[in-house]
């Protein structure tokens, strides 16, 4: 196994996009699998970086490391992305440090050259914002979970992220839901910050008063 550190960062950050997209399980598995082998094939403990090949590609006299964004924007920045927001939302500590590492071994470079780091700023940006989560109980295929993920995602919050419970499998997070459940059985969507959360809504438009009053904070 090998590759390089862009391709992986890259697909983690596609895999949870898709299961903020539709609420599956199995894309999140998938980029949890990935942000685990990344960490484990690319990240060098004693700089705080990532390097851009595999630790098994080991033909290569210098396995090299750029951190700066270019057209594209660097492994090292979807990496530091990815496992941020997959340690909010899993709750990953071991993720959210790594993150942070990578941010701070750039923190000079960034000052003093900050038009090289347009991906990675952002990642700072997200790291020091209290983020929201939208979290959706329900069958992804019940048009009124639908209703609930699409004014989730009708919303410009730009650190938010969107998970959600299917067949009694709930969120790996900690959420503190207010009142989940309900009786009728009916979707529900809760806003939260920092796993507290607000009191859960089946109404898509009071879905939205709750995300704009979360944004406007």
């Amino acid at each position: 196994m090998g590759g390089f550190l862009e391709d992986y960062a890259s697909l983690a950050g596609a895999f949870l996009a898709l299961h903020e997209a539709t609420l599956r399980a199995v894309w999140l598995d998938h980029a949890t699998e990935l942000a685990d082998a990344l960490v484990e094939g690319f990240f060098d403990r004693a700089s705080g970086l990532l390097f851009d090949t595999h630790r098994a590609d080991q033909a290569l006299v210098v396995r090299p490391r750029d951190a700066t964004d270019n057209a594209t924007p660097a492994g090292n920045s979807l990496a530091a992305e990815a496992l941020l927001r997959l340690g909010r939302l899993l709750d990953r500590e071991d993720f959210r440090v790594l993150a942070a590492r990578v941010l701070a071994s750039e923190a000079a470079a960034m000052a003093r050259f900050p038009s090289a780091y347009g991906r990675l700023l952002a990642v700072v940006d997200a790291f020091d914002r209290p983020g929201v989560e939208v979290v959706i109980e329900g069958d992804p295929d019940d048009d009124a979970t639908q209703a609930l993920l699409r004014t989730a995602h009708g919303r410009y919050l730009p650190d938010r992220l969107v998970t959600g419970d299917q067949a009694g499998r709930t969120p790996r997070a900690p959420w503190r839901l207010a009142g989940s459940g309900g009786p009728d059985g009916r979707p529900r969507a809760h806003v939260c910050q920092g796993y507290a959360c607000r009191r859960p809504v089946a109404d898509p438009r009071a879905l939205a008063d709750q995300l704009d009053a979360a944004g406007a904070r």
